[in-house]
């Protein structure tokens, strides 16, 4: 007996790093008002027909009130998604108008500022030092910096038991 792949829940997510190396990161909140533990990367889910880099300058916009302009695919991760009990694929792009970002204002609505408890500029190492999450975990046990300046290639990642 074969297996089919289960449907798969795709993300464009923006990576959008500063000059001083810190990396813009939101903490989600549910409609009933909980606050998310961990701060991840801005994105969302792709709609039907819609193209990846369509849909992370969708949700940025959505999400944070700026037209994100979209660079390189950075990241590729595959995992299983144990909240919702599905599979995942984010695909994250690295965001190029880093100052726009500065002005984030989400817009009212159910996926603005609903949506999102905290914003901002954060800096990777101070958050971990002071007990905090980010996700995806990766993001945290690379140099971004010296990612974005010297890689090429796109790098995969999943949390797949081997």
């Amino acid at each position: 007996m074969s297996k089919y792949l289960p449907p798969i829940r795709l993300q464009a997510r923006g990576l959008i790093l500063n000059d001083a190396g810190e990396l813009f990161l939101v903490r989600g909140k549910s409609a009933d008002g909980s606050v998310a533990e961990h701060l991840a990367l801005p994105g969302g889910g792709v709609d039907e027909g819609e193209s990846l880099v369509e849909a992370c300058k969708r949700e940025l916009s959505e999400e944070l009130g700026v037209r994100a302009e979209v660079g390189r695919l950075l990241f590729i991760q595959q995992y299983r998604n144990f909240k919702h009990e599905n599979d995942a694929c984010d695909f994250m792009f690295e965001i190029t108008n880093w100052r726009d970002f500065l002005g984030a204002r989400p817009p009212a609505g159910e996926h603005g500022a609903d949506e999102i408890a905290e914003f901002g500029f954060f800096d990777v190492t101070a958050v971990l030092v002071s007990g905090g999450k980010i996700l995806p975990e990766f993001l945290a046990e690379i140099d971004l910096r010296d990612f974005m300046k010297n890689h090429r290639e796109t790098a995969i990642y999943d949390n797949f038991p081997r």
